[in-house]
């Protein structure tokens, strides 16, 4: 069975499980390790290490929250020629902190774009947006 691991700030990563398999197999197969002031949720459930997993399941690791709402997005970032990334981030990041956590740095002939519309980097990002650098398109016919 195929099981999502995302911890805040870093890529999401995918891992294939025998059935059965639990929270504690999943971390140990993505090298993912929880500290003392973080939680485990599969699904947006609280979840343990004995938890049990199923197919399509996603595990997401977060530092325990002190003030603010909390509230997480998952952001899918990309650069034209490499794979999308998916990221967990919290409210207020900004397209220049995902692509920062992407390691991807636009070119002075690249633009970046937000569910395929061109943005500064200073847009602040929402739950589910694509984020993509894409070569910026010159000439054409101009009347």
């Amino acid at each position: 069975m195929l099981i999502k691991v995302a911890k805040l700030g870093t890529a999401v990563k995918e891992v294939c499980l025998d059935e059965s398999a639990t929270v504690e197999d999943a971390l140990e197969a993505a090298d993912v390790r929880v500290g003392s002031s973080e939680t485990m949720k599969v699904d947006g459930e609280p979840a343990e290490n004995d938890t049990v997993l199923e197919d399509g399941d996603v595990i997401t690791i977060v530092p325990a929250i002190k003030g603010g709402s909390g509230v997480r997005k998952m952001v899918k970032v990309a650069k034209l020629g490499s794979a999308v990334r998916e990221f967990f981030i919290e409210n207020g990041h900004t397209v220049s902190d995902v692509l920062d956590m992407a390691s991807i740095s636009p070119g002075s002939g690249e633009k970046v774009r937000v569910n395929g519309a061109d943005v500064p980097t200073s847009t602040v990002v929402q739950d589910g947006d694509v984020v993509t650098v894409v070569p910026a398109i010159k000439g054409g016919r101009r009347c």
